[in-house]
């Protein structure tokens, strides 16, 4: 079954594509009389306090992971110095050595960081010295050139502690990630219903505008029959009385639905206007939404329990840590180091010297600690958290369940109180003409005009339940609720 109802509140929400503007300007949007369901997302996302705070935890949170990561900057060094050394007094030692002796030293190292935990370096060490003796060794230079590697076999251990941290917070900002998408999607969900909750109000006017003016007519049709000798001065009071009834309704309206656009305009931290309004169609179609591949999107895609999958995955690595971290250190060093030296300035007598080496550092902690107790603590936790993660898939396949029993209840609503709007229609209708040919007294017109008006809004009031029912189960499903996932494909899938 297929039916549409066209209204003034254009609401292409919840089944229809809606290209966004990404140049929306706030101050244009206040000066609309009417406003887009996208503007509406605009707002939210760029003035709401609460979206703000939980971006701002996020980047908190990318702080904290950078500053992590910093301990795998590589890290550089050198130096470079030089002196010069006078002898004292004139003696024959310092004719034939020298009286004086000049040097140079040279240095740089880089060392970077792994994050498997162990650290590559290379080194570069140069050295000159100069004397004027008469003989000997007036120069003399070195240099040497190492690269080491030294990684720690013992997983979680010793230097490999950085890189515990650095995965650790990893998890910490894919779960406030997480914890951001959801607050996003909450402040949407909660836009969205009072959105529905001002489209309901807004068409409501519509009806109560339509009901005064048929009160309009049935009065001054009452009045000419009065002055015809056909009508009552009782029916002019009741076509009266149901007037100022009609009045006082759509005054009543009015003031529910500025209530309604002033709870809305202060999630979207803004001001409106008094004459605006949200433009959006509505449209109903029903669709077969197969419960086991309901429940298989929201366990895949629910935030809720990612997050808690997280939790449990970082119970799982403290115990991992703890379990390593009074371990012994044993790290593999291996060195590869060139060097040479120069002993005479002219007689080409130098020296290369290559050498490799390769080694066990072995390192250990000694303490008194109450291991046992420790450990068991870090498995409670644990098991916490692997339980809490059962309850709440429990809990979302329940969900899931209720609210597609609520969108199926929604449906049924929806299909019986148009067939109501129908009848009662039909009815004013075949009662007015009785009225006109003397078969039904106004009374009879004034009740079902009544009834009429009554059954549409409960008719409008069952389109905006159904919406909101879909609304729920898509937020159940681990939807994001984004403009572009509201179409009509994720509503029907």
């Amino acid at each position: 079954m297929q039916g549409s109802l066209t209204i003034t509140l254009v609401f292409a929400l919840l089944f229809a594509s809606v290209a966004f503007a990404n140049n929306v300007n706030s101050v244009t949007i206040l000066e609309k009389t009417t406003m887009t369901i996208a503007d509406c997302f605009h707002l939210l996302e760029k003035n709401n306090v609460e979206a703000k705070m939980s971006k701002l935890r996020l980047g908190l949170e990318q702080d904290s992971l950078q500053e992590q990561s910093n301990e795998f900057n590589t890290g550089f060094s050198a130096d470079y110095n030089v002196s010069s050394y006078e002898f004292g007094g004139a003696t024959v030692d310092s004719a034939l050595f020298g009286t004086r002796r000049d040097s140079e030293n040279m240095s740089f190292q880089f060392d970077q960081p792994l994050k498997l935990g162990g650290t590559v370096g290379l080194k570069y060490d140069q050295n000159k010295a100069e004397t004027n003796s008469a003989f000997g060794n007036p120069e003399s230079y070195s240099s040497a050139l190492s690269l080491t590697w030294q990684q720690p076999l013992f997983k979680k251990a010793g230097s490999i502690s950085s890189l515990y941290g650095y995965n650790r917070q990893r998890l910490v900002l894919d779960r406030q990630r997480l914890s951001t998408e959801d607050d996003i999607i909450k402040l949407r969900y909660d836009m969205l219903l009072e959105v529905l909750d001002c489209l309901r109000k807004q068409e409501t006017i519509g009806i109560r505008k339509r009901s005064l003016a048929t009160n309009r007519l049935l009065l001054s049709a009452s009045q000419a029959k009065q002055k015809a000798g056909l009508a009552s001065n009782l029916d002019v009071l009741e076509a009266k009385l149901q007037l100022t009834e009609a009045q006082t309704n759509l005054r009543k309206s009015k003031g529910e639905l500025d209530k309604a656009y002033n709870k809305l305009a202060r999630r979207l931290g803004v001001t409106l206007r008094k004459n605006c309004h949200i433009d959006f169609p509505i449209e109903y179609a029903t669709a077969v939404i197969d419960e086991s591949e309901a429940i298989k999107k929201a366990m895949l895609h629910r935030r809720s329990l990612s997050r808690q999958r997280i939790e449990v995955r970082l119970r799982e690595i403290d115990l991992e840590y703890y379990r390593n971290e009074d371990k012994p250190d044993i790290a593999l060093t291996t060195t590869l180091q060139r060097s040479g030296e120069g002993v005479t300035r002219n007689s080409g007598n130098e020296l290369d010297n290559q050498s490799y080496m390769v080694g066990l550092k072995y390192t250990t902690r000694f303490g008194l600690r109450d291991e046992h107790v420790a450990r068991k603590t870090y498995q409670k936790q644990l098991s916490l958290a692997r339980l809490e993660m059962e309850k709440q898939e429990d809990d979302v396949k329940l969900e899931v369940k209720n609210f597609l029993q609520e969108l199926e209840d929604a449906k049924a609503v929806v299909k019986l109180a148009r067939e109501q709007k129908l009848l009662a229609e039909e009815k004013f209708k075949f009662t007015q003409r009785a009225y006109e040919n003397q078969l039904r007294t106004l009374m009879h017109v004034l009740e079902a005009e009544e009834d009429m008006t009554l059954k549409s809004a409960d008719y409008v009031t069952s389109l905006v339940n159904h919406l909101t029912a879909r609304l729920n189960l898509l937020k159940s499903m681990g939807a994001p609720l984004s403009l572009d996932s509201l179409g009509s494909g994720a509503f029907s899938r």
